[in-house]
């Protein structure tokens, strides 16, 4: 990261967050913004697969426990798309469930990687640099 940015001088990669608490959804964005990304930030995994279709996000970063369809739905309904419609996009899960068994199976259904909630914006902000390499 140069000067807390990490698309400071690229056009802004889309990034779909999905989380269903307010606070935390415009956290997230915040946060991202000011990292440079172009956010599209939804409540929930019905309406957050309209817009991954619609944005083709360069990463998502995702609740696991959203009304509409979890973010484990989510996630294996994106991992079912062909790679040039966004199937192989880098994903992130989020959720205040940590245990090894939530965390093992995030993995398995097709996130990249797993943080816990509450989200440390320097170990997102490391996380998202090393996905976007």
């Amino acid at each position: 990261m140069t000067d807390g940015k990490l698309n400071a001088e690229r056009t802004p990669k889309p990034v779909l967050v999905l989380e269903d608490h307010e606070d935390t959804r415009e956290l997230l964005t915040i946060l991202l913004q000011n990292l440079g990304f172009a956010v599209v930030a939804t409540s929930g995994g019905a309406e957050g697969f309209k817009a991954f279709q619609r944005t083709r996000p360069d990463l998502i970063i995702a609740d696991l426990a959203m009304p509409e369809g979890d973010g484990f739905v989510f996630i294996k309904r994106v991992r079912s798309m062909p790679a040039d419609r966004g199937g192989k996009v880098a994903a992130i899960a989020v959720s205040a469930f940590s245990g090894s068994t939530v965390v093992d199976l995030a993995l398995r259904t097709g996130f990249d990687r797993f943080i816990t909630k509450p989200v440390d914006l320097e170990e997102l902000a490391s996380t998202i640099e090393e996905l976007l390499r």
